[in-house]
């Protein structure tokens, strides 16, 4: 978009801003750009798509060396969708998705990609220069990669943003996200910026180190903290304690290591208060970030130091316990009392009202009320207006002590599902997000809920300037840290062979919340622990958490126990073989199977499961009568779905779930929020070989073709009715699994006598099996003889409709992944069409034989002879 386009669409905005008195409105500009193809096409040029809009400059993960200027946005194939401008030699307009695409520049931006920027004194890579690698397109903050960070930080909520590159999502230390106000461009006379492994060679000391000054400085003797480096030169900024008023930089030749040095970094003996210091800011021992912080701590501290918002919601793992530094183990509130002890803590929620962590923060609180105007406190939410007052108090800034506010259970205080009389509340909130005040003086808001979803969508919105952090549930160190706290406590009797790190790796997806339940629980029953309990209690726990959402399958038979459908079995095999391999390239990202009700589809992918050793997730009803706890409960199944990975999700009667988006649904737009958190969730290229999404479904016609699309759905597996092979391999099996004792030992003539039935599906064969066992017990019989299991195949009758289930089997094989069809598919399909048209045929003539009879004209009386 040219720079003339650019002016004459603000003066649009203008004019339009001052007819309406002030208000911005929405209006439509569009722009004509010549497609590829030589076609001509009209696009929007205002409106932005995942951050996205007209004007940017853009490049491609798959682009070599090219780069483009986004045209506008367009409905593409029912879809939206990017027009871009290749520039080169050969300008050409494509239409592009966000995934993959990188901000490489915009106008209204100060930095682009590739600039090399200095860090200001208010961030934590102070005197650090940089390289821009990405921009967020959605706030305009900059990743910025220095050559060392001693705190280091990414923003994991990023990671599963389309736009992000790939390249860049693993863990680094030395990235960090930086607005305007955090960095600024170098001089043109700096030099390459020298990378993190020289960095690592050339300096003595890093943030944190105790150190006592050299016997030839004036500071003799004295015993001090390093709070600033200068990579260029290797100075130190050394805080002398233990009054902390005096800094200076010293070189290698002033200082040198203490022998009081602590193992952890930044903590040294107990007996010294030693907090980090951040230059031209308030010293608290909140901003003490080293690599026992969580990295959702880190996250939020990194925020709080560079001033990048004041208002955070903490969402996801809220209710788990959190281990300080002490080794102990606390909930949340505890431990996040405990991080920002030098503040003035206030608690509020709807049940308690305002609470306080301390005596000296509650006299605090009333001293400051008594200045504040009194005419406001007869509102609905008179608290929350004194609050308000309170934080946004500029005196705040001169305090040593800031005002902190934690919202307990926040969904409750400003629901998804707004009232007109909480209204007034979510504006309070939203107001609070982006008052400039609040966050310059240093007060800070958290919220905390279990699932963003549940909250007012303006408060969580990207416009709001809330920040969202999501607590993952603990991964295998921390799990592996609360076994070994917990078997060194308790005492717990062990299996042979059990240990704790075998432990730690079978309770992925448990908090350790759940861990110490489930280890006082095995103590209190005397029982050791072995894996087998511990998936017994894991899947009680797992489904109590999230009742009614999910079912834990824990399957009891293999494959080698499911008859017939020899080559899906080997794909299955080979699939389960590379996703523990870890080879995800060759694992699907979903599957689905599809056929008649009673082919075995639900069971094979049990006992593929059973054969890998993984854990498999059973999807019920995640909807809900309230709004925004359909949202909410499928948030929380998809984090638990990451956190269990491995693992294989079954979506059965997939078709009654989800139908198709053309299908009406009058539920306010609930269908179509839950199909899009489904497409980007099962289309994330990250979960590939992590989490396999399985649809079982009668009728895949009824789905939305998104859903079947490849990258969601990469194979489609048909069941059908079994044929005599295959029902010689079903009978035997179904003795097995349901532990019927017979005496027969040939099945094929039994197969032929079930094949003459037609419909008989490997469900209806599990019946006739129990049956006979039935009449064997009649009998006074210990096992089935073969004149049972013939009355019983003879006493079968056909349930289902012929019709319904023939157009199923043709259904299934049509739109199914070629190399996963049955060897006689094409017989199959023919019969089924066959029977199909001979039922009709037979349905005709005896309608047309009803009607001949009703309308046969009546023959004349003969005459009577004489």
């Amino acid at each position: 978009m040219g720079e003339k386009t650019r002016k004459f669409i603000e003066r649009i905005l203008e004019k339009q801003q001052q007819r309406m008195g002030g208000v911005m409105a929405e209006i439509q500009a569009v722009g004509k750009i010549t497609t590829q193809d030589g076609g001509e096409l009209f696009v929007n040029i205002l409106e932005t798509w995942h951050g996205f809009r007209a004007g940017d400059m853009v490049a491609g993960e798959t682009w070599s060396g090219e780069k483009g200027v986004v045209d506008g946005v367009h409905e593409h194939d029912g879809a939206k969708a990017l027009w871009v401008t290749i520039t080169g030699d050969d300008c050409s307009t494509i239409v592009v998705s966000p995934n993959g695409l990188i901000l490489l520049e915009r106008p209204s931006l100060k930095f682009k990609v590739g600039d090399c920027v200095k860090a200001l004194r208010n961030t934590g890579p102070s005197k650090l220069e940089g390289k821009v690698i990405a921009i967020n397109p959605d706030s305009g903050h900059y990743l910025v990669e220095f050559p060392a960070f001693i705190h280091g930080g990414h923003d994991g909520a990023f990671w599963s943003k389309s736009w992000f590159p790939n390249k860049y999502k693993t863990v680094s230390i030395s990235r960090y996200w930086c607005d305007d106000r955090m960095i600024e461009h170098c001089d043109e006379q700096s030099g390459t910026v020298t990378t993190e492994e020289k960095m690592k060679d050339n300096l003595k000391f890093k943030v944190g180190d105790l150190v006592i000054a050299k016997p030839n400085t004036e500071s003799r003797e004295k015993l001090g903290i390093i709070t600033d480096m200068n990579p260029r030169n290797g100075h130190c900024l050394v805080a002398w304690l233990p009054e902390r008023k005096h800094s200076e930089w010293c070189d290698d030749s002033m200082i040198e290591h203490s022998s009081k040095q602590s193992d952890t970094v930044a903590l040294p003996e107990k007996d010294i208060e030693v907090e980090a210091v951040v230059p031209e800011q308030q010293t608290t021992n909140e901003l003490v970030i080293d690599e026992k912080t969580p990295m959702w701590l880190r996250e939020m501290m990194i925020c709080i130091r560079a001033k990048v918002c004041h208002m955070f919601i903490l969402s996801g793992n809220i209710f788990d316990q959190y281990r300080n530094r002490s080794d102990k183990y606390q909930t949340i509130y505890e431990y996040l009392a405990e991080v920002f002890k030098d503040r003035h803590i206030m608690i509020y929620s709807l049940s308690r009202g305002l609470q306080f962590a301390t005596s000296e923060t509650e006299q605090w609180f009333k001293a400051r009320c008594k200045s504040v105007d009194g005419s406001r406190t007869s509102t609905a939410d008179a608290p929350l207006s004194l609050l308000g007052e309170i934080l946004s108090d500029e005196s705040n800034k001169d305090e040593k002590r800031k005002p902190i506010l934690f919202i307990d259970f926040a969904h409750n205080l400003i629901p998804a599902h707004v009232t007109s009389s909480e209204r007034v509340v979510v504006e309070r909130f939203e107001r609070w997000s982006r008052d400039q005040v609040m966050r310059d003086n240093g007060s800070l808001i958290i919220l905390l809920t279990p699932a963003v979803a549940g909250l007012a969508q303006d408060v969580r919105s990207s416009q709001s300037g809330a920040k969202i952090i999501k607590i993952q549930r603990p991964d295998y160190d921390a799990r592996l840290e609360r076994w070994q706290a917990v078997l060194a406590d308790n005492g717990l009797k062990l299996n042979e062979g059990v240990t704790a790190e075998i432990l730690a790796r079978i309770t992925n997806g448990l908090t350790l919340r759940q861990i110490a339940e489930m280890s006082a629980k095995a103590k209190a029953e005397g029982k050791p622990l072995d894996p087998e309990y511990i998936k017994n209690v894991k899947k009680k726990q797992i489904e109590d958490e999230f009742e009614g959402l999910i079912e834990v399958k824990m399957p009891k038979f293999g494959l080698d126990m499911y008859g017939g459908m020899d080559n899906v079995k080997d794909y299955l095999a080979k699939v389960g073989k590379n996703m523990l391999a870890g080879i995800a390239k060759r694992v699907p990202m979903g599957i689905m199977a599809v056929g008649p009700p009673g082919t075995g589809k639900t069971m094979i992918f049990e006992c593929w499961a059973y054969d890998c050793g993984i854990i498999v997730i059973k999807l019920k009803n995640l909807r809900s009568k309230w709004v925004g706890e359909t949202e909410s409960n499928m948030e929380k199944v998809a984090a638990l779905i990451d956190e269990l990975a491995p693992v294989i999700v079954v979506e059965d009667e997939a078709d009654q779930a989800e139908t198709s988006r053309d299908t009406p649904s009058g539920d306010a737009g609930t269908s179509n929020r839950m199909r899009q958190m489904k497409f980007e969730f099962c289309s994330d290229p990250k979960r590939r070989g992590k989490v396999i999404w399985i649809r079982i479904t009668n009728r895949d016609d009824l789905l939305d073709d998104a859903y079947k699309r490849k990258g969601r759905t990469d194979a489609n597996i048909p069941f059908v009715l079994p044929d005599e092979k295959q029902l010689t391999l079903i009978l035997p099996a179904c003795f097995k699994q349901n532990g019927v004792s017979t005496n027969i030992i040939d099945f094929i003539p039994f197969a032929k006598q079930i094949v003459s039935r037609i419909y008989c599906t490997p469900a209806d064969v599990a019946w006739m099996v129990m049956e006979a066992d039935q009449l064997a017990e009649d009998d006074g019989k210990a096992e089935v003889e073969s004149a049972h299991l013939e009355k019983a195949i003879a006493g079968w009758e056909m349930d289902l409709n012929p019709d319904v289930v023939d157009n199923q089997i043709i259904l299934a094989i049509n739109g199914s992944t070629m190399r996963l069809r049955p060897d006689n598919w094409e017989q199959q399909i023919a019969e089924a069409e066959k029977r199909i048209a001979d039922r009709k045929t037979k349905a005709m003539q005896k309608a047309t034989a009803g009607i001949e009879a009703i309308f046969q004209p009546k023959s004349a009386p003969e005459e009577p002879t004489s």
